[in-house]
């Protein structure tokens, strides 16, 4: 079972900008969701597979995995056997063709 989580840079910068756009209306609430996602992504190593293949990306080579946190946000994230790697946090009221873009 992994036990490593690993941010990819990409991820990282997701989950800043969503900081920094909820920072604008309330700081409170922008550490409250960080927090939460930060904390719904340590789950995953206990659950990696807590998170169904991600169907708007099944056409790459990669098995994508996403797993929703805080109803409108999803983790993408890939299963090796010593690591989850997080690659994108995706705004689920996006259209899933942006997703498939982020990943070209």
């Amino acid at each position: 079972m992994p036990t490593r989580l690993k941010w990819l840079p990409q991820a990282i910068t997701l989950l800043e900008n969503i900081y920094d756009y909820y920072s604008k209306k309330s700081e409170c609430s922008a550490v409250r969701l960080y927090n939460r996602i930060i904390d719904s992504a340590d789950l995953l190593k206990t659950f990696p597979h807590a998170g169904p293949l991600e169907p708007s990306l099944k056409d790459f080579p990669q098995n994508f995995h996403s797993f929703v946190v805080e109803k409108h946000y999803k983790l993408i994230y890939t299963i090796s056997p010593d690591l989850i790697e997080i690659h994108a946090i995706w705004d689920c009221r996006q259209d899933d063709w942006k997703l498939k873009e982020m990943f070209r």
